[in-house]
């Protein structure tokens, strides 16, 4: 470890470095954004589904499970 010295401390910064420019340029920035707008950034355009129809479906699976609960317990 004493041959290594300073020299570690140098890469560990340089690498610092290299990681800030990535997340910086590449991650792109998602603050104040609605989801909608994060699922279409990470997604693709494609993403945005009609947001009152899928829950109505999730309400009507959800009210199915619900029956079939009731049905087996009768």
């Amino acid at each position: 470890m004493e041959n290594i010295g300073y020299k570690y401390y140098i890469v560990f910064c340089c690498l610092l470095a290299v990681f800030l420019a990535v997340t910086y340029f590449v991650f792109p920035e998602t603050k104040g954004r609605s989801l909608e707008e994060i699922a279409e950034i990470f997604d693709g355009p494609r993403a945005i589904v009609d947001t009152q129809a899928t829950e109505k479906q999730m309400n009507k699976n959800l009210y199915e499970e619900n029956l079939e609960e009731r049905i087996e317990r009768a």
